[in-house]
């Protein structure tokens, strides 16, 4: 069994000590391979690895948090959807402008966002 080398911060989470990856995520040697740390906990609690087909969210958004109260199941797509838009107002209107002008260059005949406002539409 790995040694679990984390912290409890004030908001609950178990902030991983040891090694992180490039991506920020904790990285634990277990049964013979590198393994994310927060999957490890996941299998440490349930016995099993997650679902095929699932990810590991983290519901509090921090990537070094094992403790298996802030993780749970998801599709990969949700996961996605569910972190992209993290930015403050200024960044958001940015990606929202980068998004529209790659869909013109990409030749995507329609692309929306918040309502009509942000439509485009090519004849």
């Amino acid at each position: 069994m790995p040694s679990m080398k984390f912290h409890r911060d004030e908001r609950g989470c178990h902030i991983w000590d040891a090694a992180t990856n490039s991506r920020g995520y904790g990285v634990v040697w277990f049964q013979g391979k590198a393994h994310l740390a927060h999957r490890v906990a996941w299998f440490l609690e349930h016995g099993t690895w997650p679902t095929e087909g699932l990810v590991i969210d983290h519901i509090c958004e921090v990537k070094r948090c094992v403790n298996v109260a802030h993780l749970r199941e998801l599709t990969n797509s949700a996961n996605l959807r569910r972190a992209y838009p993290r930015g403050d107002e200024r960044t958001e209107r940015k990606r929202a402008g980068w998004r529209r002008a790659n869909a013109r260059r990409r030749g995507t005949y329609r692309y929306t966002e918040g309502g009509e406002s942000d439509s485009l539409v090519q004849d």
